[in-house]
């Protein structure tokens, strides 16, 4: 051990290449600590959204549920007027979304989580996601995806596709 020491403090090339090394494990440690606070940061946003939409998705009022997850929705889904979800939305995913949400977990269990592209919604661009969501009974089908969209701008994510419920 001593023979190391002594040839590891008084060979400077030694010394330096160790060093060199040291210092680009720390950056790419560093960097993933990074990545990955932003990913949590994600994930914790998209919980919270999950969790409130699948909420909403519970009133038992059709018309009031549909208010409420309006606040959960790009505004993509909304109709012109922006005071309703859009006729085809309200018809088909949204009714079944709300005849089936009684059938999952809430809180939801995030069981996985897919990136599926990077693009733009309208002027904003980001990246959509699949979160897959279980239900409680396994029996009553394989997880169900909900379509996220996460804006660059930094904007609260937003459910653009809720028709796998």
């Amino acid at each position: 051990m001593a023979d190391f020491l002594l040839h590891f403090f008084t060979n400077k090339n030694y010394f330096f290449k160790v060093k060199k090394k040291g210092i680009v494990l720390f950056a790419f440690l560093v960097l993933y600590m990074r990545i990955s606070g932003q990913d949590t940061e994600h994930e914790q946003k998209v919980e919270a959204l999950l969790n409130n939409f699948m909420n909403a998705l519970l009133i038992a009022d059709e018309n009031v549920s549909a208010k409420e997850v309006m606040k959960y929705t790009h505004s993509s889904l909304h109709n012109a007027n922006g005071t309703d979800l859009s006729d085809d939305l309200r018809r088909f995913s949204f009714k079944k979304a709300h005849e089936n949400a009684k059938l999952y977990h809430v809180p939801v269990k995030i069981v996985k989580i897919r990136k599926t592209s990077s693009g733009a919604l309208g002027s904003d661009k980001g990246d959509f996601y699949e979160y897959y969501i279980s239900k409680k009974n396994a029996d009553s089908g394989l997880p169900s995806p909900i379509r996220i969209f996460i804006s660059q701008s930094g904007g609260e994510p937003k459910i653009t596709y809720m028709g796998g419920l």
